[in-house]
Protein backbone atom coordinates (compact mmCIF):
# COMPACT_ATOMS: atom_id res chain seq x y z
CA UNK A 1 0.00 0.00 0.00
CA UNK A 2 1.37 3.38 -0.98
CA UNK A 3 2.09 5.90 1.73
CA UNK A 4 -0.57 8.20 0.29
CA UNK A 5 -3.30 5.54 0.51
CA UNK A 6 -2.27 4.68 4.07
CA UNK A 7 -2.66 8.30 5.18
CA UNK A 8 -6.11 8.49 3.54
CA UNK A 9 -7.32 5.34 5.38
CA UNK A 10 -5.87 6.65 8.65
CA UNK A 11 -7.76 9.93 8.27
CA UNK A 12 -11.02 8.09 7.51
CA UNK A 13 -10.64 5.84 10.57
CA UNK A 14 -9.95 8.79 12.86
CA UNK A 15 -13.04 10.61 11.53
CA UNK A 16 -15.24 7.52 11.99
CA UNK A 17 -13.98 7.07 15.55
CA UNK A 18 -14.95 10.64 16.42
CA UNK A 19 -18.41 10.11 14.91
CA UNK A 20 -18.93 6.91 16.95
CA UNK A 21 -17.85 8.63 20.20
CA UNK A 22 -20.22 11.53 19.50
CA UNK A 23 -23.09 9.13 18.82
CA UNK A 24 -22.41 7.25 22.07
CA UNK A 25 -22.47 10.56 23.98
CA UNK A 26 -25.74 11.57 22.32
CA UNK A 27 -27.36 8.23 23.23
CA UNK A 28 -26.23 8.69 26.84
CA UNK A 29 -27.84 12.13 27.01
CA UNK A 30 -31.13 10.83 25.57
CA UNK A 31 -31.27 7.84 27.96
CA UNK A 32 -30.43 10.04 30.95
CA UNK A 33 -33.18 12.45 30.00
CA UNK A 34 -35.72 9.65 29.75
CA UNK A 35 -34.83 8.32 33.20
CA UNK A 36 -34.91 11.83 34.58
CA UNK A 37 -38.54 12.12 33.55
CA UNK A 38 -39.56 9.04 35.55
CA UNK A 39 -40.95 10.18 38.94
CA UNK A 40 -39.16 8.84 41.99
CA UNK A 41 -41.20 7.00 44.59
CA UNK A 42 -41.78 8.80 47.89
CA UNK A 43 -39.94 7.49 50.93
CA UNK A 44 -42.57 5.77 53.06
CA UNK A 45 -40.60 6.60 56.20
CA UNK A 46 -40.96 10.36 55.70
CA UNK A 47 -42.41 12.24 58.69
CA UNK A 48 -46.05 13.14 58.21
CA UNK A 49 -45.58 16.42 60.07
CA UNK A 50 -44.71 19.38 57.79
CA UNK A 51 -41.36 21.02 58.34
CA UNK A 52 -40.15 24.49 57.58
CA UNK A 53 -37.51 24.83 54.85
CA UNK A 54 -35.65 28.12 54.71
CA UNK A 55 -32.16 29.48 54.24
CA UNK A 56 -32.13 30.86 57.78
CA UNK A 57 -32.25 29.11 61.13
CA UNK A 58 -35.72 28.82 62.72
CA UNK A 59 -34.38 30.82 65.68
CA UNK A 60 -33.08 33.60 63.47
CA UNK A 61 -34.86 36.86 64.38
CA UNK A 62 -35.16 37.89 60.73
CA UNK A 63 -36.84 34.64 59.69
CA UNK A 64 -39.08 34.60 62.79
CA UNK A 65 -40.28 38.14 61.97
CA UNK A 66 -41.04 37.15 58.36
CA UNK A 67 -42.89 34.07 59.56
CA UNK A 68 -45.03 36.18 61.91
CA UNK A 69 -45.87 38.62 59.12
CA UNK A 70 -46.97 35.74 56.89
CA UNK A 71 -48.93 34.01 59.67
CA UNK A 72 -50.90 37.15 60.49
CA UNK A 73 -52.26 36.98 56.91
CA UNK A 74 -53.15 33.27 56.95
CA UNK A 75 -56.84 32.31 56.51
CA UNK A 76 -58.92 33.00 59.62
CA UNK A 77 -60.24 29.93 61.41
CA UNK A 78 -61.80 31.76 64.37
CA UNK A 79 -61.79 35.33 65.63
CA UNK A 80 -63.46 37.00 68.62
CA UNK A 81 -63.50 40.50 70.11
CA UNK A 82 -65.84 39.23 72.88
CA UNK A 83 -68.64 41.63 72.12
CA UNK A 84 -70.73 38.46 72.11
CA UNK A 85 -70.18 34.75 72.73
CA UNK A 86 -70.30 33.56 69.13
CA UNK A 87 -67.66 30.84 69.64
CA UNK A 88 -69.37 29.26 72.63
CA UNK A 89 -66.82 30.11 75.32
CA UNK A 90 -67.68 28.69 78.73
CA UNK A 91 -69.48 31.11 81.06
CA UNK A 92 -70.14 29.98 84.63
CA UNK A 93 -70.93 31.71 87.89
CA UNK A 94 -69.72 28.81 90.00
CA UNK A 95 -67.30 26.58 88.12
CA UNK A 96 -65.70 23.96 90.35
CA UNK A 97 -63.06 21.58 89.04
CA UNK A 98 -60.42 19.28 90.47
CA UNK A 99 -57.93 22.07 91.09
CA UNK A 100 -59.73 25.43 91.02
CA UNK A 101 -63.01 27.25 91.40
CA UNK A 102 -63.84 30.04 89.00
CA UNK A 103 -66.29 32.61 87.68
CA UNK A 104 -66.11 32.95 83.89
CA UNK A 105 -68.00 35.68 82.05
CA UNK A 106 -68.06 37.72 78.85
CA UNK A 107 -68.86 41.33 79.68
CA UNK A 108 -67.95 44.81 78.43
CA UNK A 109 -66.21 43.34 75.38
CA UNK A 110 -63.74 41.09 77.23
CA UNK A 111 -63.59 37.51 78.54
CA UNK A 112 -63.07 37.75 82.30
CA UNK A 113 -61.78 34.89 84.47
CA UNK A 114 -61.77 35.07 88.27
CA UNK A 115 -59.97 32.00 89.56
CA UNK A 116 -58.94 30.60 92.93
CA UNK A 117 -56.92 27.45 93.56
CA UNK A 118 -58.25 24.70 95.80
CA UNK A 119 -54.71 23.56 96.57
CA UNK A 120 -51.89 25.31 98.46
CA UNK A 121 -49.50 24.49 95.62
CA UNK A 122 -51.82 26.05 93.05
CA UNK A 123 -53.95 24.68 90.21
CA UNK A 124 -54.89 25.09 86.56
CA UNK A 125 -58.00 25.85 84.51
CA UNK A 126 -58.27 25.70 80.71
CA UNK A 127 -61.90 25.39 79.54
CA UNK A 128 -62.33 25.07 75.79
CA UNK A 129 -64.96 26.70 73.58
CA UNK A 130 -67.61 24.38 72.18
CA UNK A 131 -67.74 25.79 68.64
CA UNK A 132 -64.10 25.47 67.58
CA UNK A 133 -62.60 22.72 65.41
CA UNK A 134 -59.14 21.21 65.81
CA UNK A 135 -56.41 22.76 63.70
CA UNK A 136 -53.01 21.13 63.00
CA UNK A 137 -50.77 23.99 61.83
CA UNK A 138 -51.73 27.41 63.09
CA UNK A 139 -51.17 30.94 64.34
CA UNK A 140 -53.03 31.79 67.56
CA UNK A 141 -52.92 35.05 69.50
CA UNK A 142 -54.75 36.90 72.28
CA UNK A 143 -54.39 40.03 74.40
CA UNK A 144 -54.13 39.14 78.09
CA UNK A 145 -54.07 41.25 81.26
CA UNK A 146 -53.79 40.42 84.95
CA UNK A 147 -53.17 42.52 88.01
CA UNK A 148 -51.93 39.45 89.90
CA UNK A 149 -48.72 39.82 91.85
CA UNK A 150 -45.60 38.31 90.22
CA UNK A 151 -45.64 35.20 92.40
CA UNK A 152 -49.42 34.70 92.30
CA UNK A 153 -50.34 33.40 88.83
CA UNK A 154 -49.41 32.44 85.28
CA UNK A 155 -51.79 32.94 82.38
CA UNK A 156 -51.91 32.54 78.61
CA UNK A 157 -52.77 30.11 75.82
CA UNK A 158 -53.28 26.37 75.59
CA UNK A 159 -52.87 24.72 72.18
CA UNK A 160 -52.87 21.31 70.49
CA UNK A 161 -55.38 20.49 73.21
CA UNK A 162 -56.78 16.97 72.88
CA UNK A 163 -58.14 16.66 76.38
CA UNK A 164 -57.41 17.42 80.01
CA UNK A 165 -54.00 15.78 80.07
CA UNK A 166 -52.69 16.13 76.52
CA UNK A 167 -51.78 19.62 75.36
CA UNK A 168 -49.23 22.44 75.43
CA UNK A 169 -49.44 25.71 77.41
CA UNK A 170 -47.73 29.06 76.78
CA UNK A 171 -47.96 31.37 79.79
CA UNK A 172 -46.62 34.70 81.02
CA UNK A 173 -46.64 36.34 84.44
CA UNK A 174 -46.22 39.75 86.04
CA UNK A 175 -42.65 38.75 86.90
CA UNK A 176 -41.91 38.99 83.12
CA UNK A 177 -41.44 35.24 82.96
CA UNK A 178 -42.74 33.14 80.09
CA UNK A 179 -42.99 29.36 79.97
CA UNK A 180 -43.98 26.50 77.69
CA UNK A 181 -45.40 23.32 79.23
CA UNK A 182 -46.27 19.90 77.92
CA UNK A 183 -49.13 18.74 80.10
CA UNK A 184 -48.98 14.92 80.38
CA UNK A 185 -45.95 15.06 82.69
CA UNK A 186 -46.06 18.79 83.47
CA UNK A 187 -42.80 19.08 81.56
CA UNK A 188 -41.42 22.62 81.43
CA UNK A 189 -39.96 22.92 77.93
CA UNK A 190 -39.15 26.65 78.11
CA UNK A 191 -38.72 28.99 81.08
CA UNK A 192 -37.18 32.41 80.60
CA UNK A 193 -37.45 36.14 81.36
CA UNK A 194 -38.09 38.93 78.87
CA UNK A 195 -38.56 42.68 79.11
CA UNK A 196 -41.08 42.40 76.27
CA UNK A 197 -43.72 41.54 78.92
CA UNK A 198 -45.23 44.72 80.36
CA UNK A 199 -46.55 43.91 83.87
CA UNK A 200 -50.14 44.91 84.74
CA UNK A 201 -50.96 45.89 81.15
CA UNK A 202 -52.38 44.05 78.15
CA UNK A 203 -49.74 41.91 76.43
CA UNK A 204 -50.37 40.22 73.10
CA UNK A 205 -49.05 36.68 73.18
CA UNK A 206 -48.91 34.44 70.12
CA UNK A 207 -47.82 30.96 69.06
CA UNK A 208 -47.09 29.58 65.60
CA UNK A 209 -47.17 25.80 65.41
CA UNK A 210 -46.03 23.89 62.32
CA UNK A 211 -45.57 20.16 62.79
CA UNK A 212 -43.30 19.70 65.79
CA UNK A 213 -41.96 23.28 65.58
CA UNK A 214 -43.20 26.20 67.69
CA UNK A 215 -42.41 29.93 67.61
CA UNK A 216 -43.41 32.23 70.50
CA UNK A 217 -44.09 35.96 70.34
CA UNK A 218 -44.90 38.63 72.91
CA UNK A 219 -46.23 41.97 71.66
CA UNK A 220 -45.26 40.90 68.13
CA UNK A 221 -41.63 40.33 69.15
CA UNK A 222 -40.09 36.89 68.68
CA UNK A 223 -38.93 35.58 72.08
CA UNK A 224 -38.35 31.84 71.69
CA UNK A 225 -38.45 28.69 69.58
CA UNK A 226 -38.85 25.04 70.48
CA UNK A 227 -39.03 21.79 68.54
CA UNK A 228 -40.74 19.00 70.46
CA UNK A 229 -41.38 15.51 69.10
CA UNK A 230 -43.94 13.20 70.63
CA UNK A 231 -46.70 15.71 71.31
CA UNK A 232 -50.05 15.93 69.50
CA UNK A 233 -49.98 17.19 65.91
CA UNK A 234 -53.46 18.68 66.06
CA UNK A 235 -55.93 19.87 68.65
CA UNK A 236 -58.02 22.69 70.03
CA UNK A 237 -56.90 26.07 71.38
CA UNK A 238 -58.09 28.03 74.38
CA UNK A 239 -56.83 29.94 77.42
CA UNK A 240 -55.19 28.88 80.65
CA UNK A 241 -54.83 30.38 84.13
CA UNK A 242 -52.61 28.89 86.84
CA UNK A 243 -52.97 30.33 90.36
CA UNK A 244 -49.76 29.52 92.25
CA UNK A 245 -51.34 29.34 95.72
CA UNK A 246 -54.75 29.11 97.37
CA UNK A 247 -54.70 32.52 99.07
CA UNK A 248 -56.38 34.92 96.69
CA UNK A 249 -58.75 35.14 93.75
CA UNK A 250 -56.87 35.87 90.51
CA UNK A 251 -58.50 38.07 87.86
CA UNK A 252 -57.38 37.62 84.24
CA UNK A 253 -58.84 39.39 81.18
CA UNK A 254 -58.66 38.09 77.59
CA UNK A 255 -59.46 40.08 74.45
CA UNK A 256 -58.99 40.12 70.66
CA UNK A 257 -58.55 36.40 70.10
CA UNK A 258 -57.67 35.03 66.68
CA UNK A 259 -56.82 31.64 65.25
CA UNK A 260 -55.49 31.19 61.70
CA UNK A 261 -54.76 28.10 59.64
CA UNK A 262 -51.38 27.70 57.96
CA UNK A 263 -51.19 29.39 54.58
CA UNK A 264 -48.41 30.92 52.49
CA UNK A 265 -44.93 30.69 54.00
CA UNK A 266 -42.25 33.38 53.77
Amino acid sequence: MSEENFEIKKTIMERNTKIIVALIGLVGIIVGGIFGLIPKSKDASADTAPSVTNTLSPVDDVYAAKLLSSAQAWPVKAKDDFNSNKLGWREEDGYSGREVEAVLSIEDGVYLWNVKSKKPEGGTIWPRPVEMENVPNFYVAVDVLSMAEPDAAKFGLTFRNQGTDNHYDFTISSSQQYEMYYRPNNDTLISSITNEIVPFEFNRIAVIGIGHQFWFYINDIFVDYREHDGGPLTGNVSFVVKPLNDKDWISVTFDNFELREMGEMP
